[in-house]
């Protein structure tokens, strides 16, 4: 399979896929019919490889998006990054210790979110980071495990259909969520064991607030529908630990500027679950974006969120989500 062919069966099953639910009107009837397709989820599992270790890792003009997600997962652990931000929640509390309570700004629990996970303070953190600890990772939509023998991460590489034995098959849409009833299992090409609940080489549950680290590495694309896309973030919050980074990288090859109201959007969506955007970058090929998950007692600026929250979780659009499609009643 050459370059060309890749770029063309990844072209071709977005395409699909986003016609499909314009003409369902349904993303579970879509979804599921799309994880039913084995021989084009093997498919387009292959190109992907192809693309990424014989393309993208050769002859990249750009950033590397693994070697992006490990230095910043360094200098956010190891560096020193995460002391500081923390540091900066203190000073802000302080600041703003006097404000009233019909200020612009809020101490306390998400005042945004859209599902219940501000009772997090009683359930068990498990993911609390110490140093000299490895960095737990969950990688989403990993391919070909491309964190492997990066021996300070621990890494739970996950697929809806893997291009190799070194990753889980899971479908990360309707994956579970728990913090109990969790079977210990033996995670691939890593040392120490890892709360993960499997059947035969499927993850069918993921463990709460328990990665360091979640990763979206041109995931949110491939899903054809706003809504998805926003609550694959909400999860991602709900699987990692308090100051946690979601990692999102998104395909862009336009300039500097050509979309940079829509990653504003992006941001403003994101943020209203309860994240706080700490890194952007916009690459030749690329949007970079880390997000931490914000301790509870964070303070909020309540002017950002200005918008019904319906209208938030649509904010995560992209460009193809318009081009002859018509989202607007799908469920």
């Amino acid at each position: 399979m050459d370059q060309k062919q890749s770029v063309e069966i990844i072209r071709s099953t977005h395409e699909q896929l986003r016609k499909q639910l314009s003409k369902d009107k349904n993303f579970d009837e879509t979804w599921e019919n799309h994880c039913k397709d084995e021989s084009q989820l093997q498919q387009y599992a292959k190109a992907m490889e192809n693309l990424a270790t014989k393309v993208w890792e050769v002859d990249c003009d750009g950033t590397d998006r693994t070697e992006w997600c490990k230095s910043v997962l360094r200098s956010y652990y190891t560096n020193g990054g995460r002391l500081k931000l923390l540091d900066k929640d203190d000073r802000r509390k302080r600041h703003y210790a006097d404000e009233s309570s019909g200020s612009t700004f809020s101490c306390g629990p998400n005042p945004y979110c859209m599902y219940n996970d501000e009772t997090s303070e009683l359930k068990v953190d498990k993911g609390i980071w110490e140093s000299g600890d490895k960095i737990r990772v969950l990688d989403v939509g990993s391919c070909y495990n491309p964190f492997r023998g990066a021996d300070d991460l621990e890494t739970t590489p996950i697929d809806l259909a893997p291009a190799n034995p070194d990753v889980f098959k899971c479908d990360f849409v309707n994956v579970a969520v728990k913090d109990d009833t969790l079977v210990t299992k033996k995670s691939k090409n890593v040392n120490s064991e890892m709360e993960l609940q499997v059947e035969g080489d499927e993850i069918t549950l993921l463990p709460y607030a328990f990665y360091h680290a979640v990763v979206f590495s041109l995931l949110l694309t491939y899903i054809p529908c706003p809504k998805v896309r926003w609550c694959l973030c909400e999860k991602a919050h709900r699987l990692l630990a308090t100051n946690g980074l979601l990692l999102i990288v998104a395909p862009d090859s336009c300039h500097q500027n050509r979309h940079a109201a829509l990653m504003k959007e992006w941001k403003n969506a994101i943020e209203s679950i309860g994240f706080q955007r700490t890194i952007y970058s916009k690459d030749t090929h690329l949007h970079l974006m880390a997000f931490r998950k914000v301790p509870s007692d964070f303070i909020w600026d309540k002017r950002k969120f200005d918008l019904d929250q319906n209208d938030i979780v649509k904010k995560l659009h992209i460009p193809q989500d318009f081009h002859g499609i018509d989202g607007s009643n799908v469920e």
